[in-house]
This record gives structure tokens, sequence and C-alpha cells, in this order.
């Protein structure tokens, strides 16, 4: 039944003319099983639910996405696919951290690790010592972010490491570490 609805949908479809068509995709090719072709719409569905501001939408769809990069196979396609994730799935999370992002971040980092993919380690990397600084964690969050800021100066991401600075700044502050942070805003 699942599989009908995906291509008739898929059949009647006018791009981007219905809102919440890629959320339905993604749902009728996850249930039935053609993970492979749900994986798009999926990141389409996070996308769309974070423009929206329906930010526990967007995280839903990037667990659903996940499932579906860790079934892919290797390939660039799977590392694009995982970095997307991480990116969408920091942005809807950042407002309102909880434990439970940092533990999906941590599985999504090593997932990056087992790819051998240093751009993505080094975001999930940077969402955890973000997350970490809004639970109210700064040594935590200060460790994982120099972690980060070794890893982009690494690959060159001199936009990332100006980033990541800020936040080791604010991190630093509430530490009270203000000599750091000082260096750091600097």
């Amino acid at each position: 039944a699942h599989r009908t609805l995906a291509n008739f949908i898929r059949a009647f479809h006018v791009p981007n003319a219905a809102p919440g068509h890629a959320a339905a995709m993604a749902m009728h090719l996850f249930a039935s099983e053609q993970i492979a072709e749900a994986l798009p719409y999926s990141l389409s569905a996070a996308d769309e639910a974070l423009a929206q501001g329906a930010l526990d939408r967007a995280q839903f769809h990037c667990r659903e996405a996940f499932g579906a990069v860790e079934q892919a196979d290797p390939g660039a396609a799977k590392i694009e696919a995982l970095r997307h994730i991480i990116r969408t799935y920091g942005r809807a999370s950042v407002v309102d951290p909880m434990p439970h992002h940092i533990d999906f971040f941590e599985q999504l980092l090593e997932c990056a690790k087992s790819l051998a993919d240093d751009h993505a380690v080094a975001l999930a990397t940077y969402w955890i010592g973000s997350h970490n600084y809004g639970l109210g964690e700064p040594r935590r969050s200060i460790a994982w972010l120099a972690t980060a800021y070794e890893q982009v100066t690494k690959l060159g991401a001199s936009t990332f490491a100006v980033q990541i600075e800020a936040n080791l700044g604010q991190s630093s502050a509430i530490a009270a570490r203000y000599e750091d942070a000082l260096r750091y805003m600097d």
C-alpha cells in the first residue's frame, strides 16, 4: 500500500507546489522499505521543517535520514548526506539543546569516523561542543570545540574556524577563563 501511495504521489506531484510532499514521500518510501529512495526526500523534509521553524520535525527527519545513511552504500553521496544531516540537525537543535541531541551527534560522529570524512567529523565535533555550551557545560564545550578547531584548521576551513573561535571565547568566559576568552574573541 505504501509503495502504491508513493508511486501515486510521485506521478501527480508538481515540483515545489505542495508543502509536505517530501515528508509524505519519505514516510511512504520508508514504510515500503525503499530506503535508498527515501533518503533524499527525508533530507528535503528536514530542510522544509527547519525553514518553517518546526524544529522537532526537522530533528525527526534527520534521524530518519540517518537510518537510511547507515544502510547506504559507501561513497560520496553517503558522505554528503551525512554532512547534510549534521548541519541540519545542529541548526534544528541548537536553540534548545538536550542531552539526547549530544547522544545523536555522537552517533553521527562515529559514522563520520567510520567513513574517514574529516569534514563531517569536524562538524559533529563542533555541534557537540556547541550543545555542551547550551547545556551549561563550558569545560566540556571547550574540550570539544578545541578539538573541532584543530580539525578545521587542518582542513583549511578558515570561515568555520572563526566561528569556532567565537564559540570557544563564549565557553571560556562562562568557565571563568577570561584570558582565553579574550584571546579567542580578539
